[in-house]
């Protein structure tokens, strides 16, 4: 994802959900607090303006309303399904929890691919962190203990997300029970 996407999807996200006032949409997308992660109000403003410029939201007449467009609403998707990209674990975790927190607005087939892509991005990241162990053999504790911690995370969430795709014993699967299709964009 290029730089500020995070920021943007986030704004787009929090618009898709009924939210319109700018003011409303900052305070939103500032308590998302996704893996330490906190824009401040004027990247958000920014992501706005970006928006605007590129017409993925508009004006409404009411001063600072906004409303995001049918290309905003595609662009939104695309960001939400697009390949989470593990390069900069900052930026894959950051991609990777916003995808969860906006996945409710996505309907069945694509919510089934994008938690396909993320049990993927946490399974490659395993196996990466696992071979930097091996290449840290002869450094510091403390950066490997590091890396068994970063390992440990991802297989927390790979663990989740497949809780989330997964019936256990038998019963309905957690997405099932969210109601999750309400939300989901055309």
């Amino acid at each position: 994802m290029a730089y500020g996407s995070d920021t943007l999807m986030a704004v787009l996200g929090i618009l898709s959900e009924g939210q319109n006032s700018l003011q409303g949409v900052i305070v939103a997308v500032r308590r998302l607090q996704v893996a330490g992660w906190c824009p401040t109000g004027d990247t958000i403003a920014w992501a706005v303006k970006h928006g605007l410029d590129a017409g993925l939201l508009r004006n409404l007449e009411q001063v600072c309303e906004l409303e995001i467009t049918a290309s905003g609403r595609r662009r939104f998707q695309s960001l939400l399904t697009v390949r989470v990209d593990g390069s900069g674990a900052q930026n894959g975790r950051i991609g990777s929890m916003l995808r969860l927190r906006f996945l409710h607005l996505l309907g069945p087939s694509e919510r089934a691919l994008v938690l396909a892509d993320l049990a993927a991005f946490h399974d490659e990241a395993i196996v990466r962190l696992k071979s930097e162990i091996g290449e840290l053999q002869h450094q510091r504790k403390l950066d490997q203990a590091w890396l068994r911690h970063e390992i440990d995370w991802h297989k927390w969430e790979a663990n989740w997300i497949d809780s989330l795709t997964q019936s256990p014993c038998g019963g309905a699967s957690p997405l099932r029970d969210l109601s999750l299709d309400q939300g989901a964009m055309a």
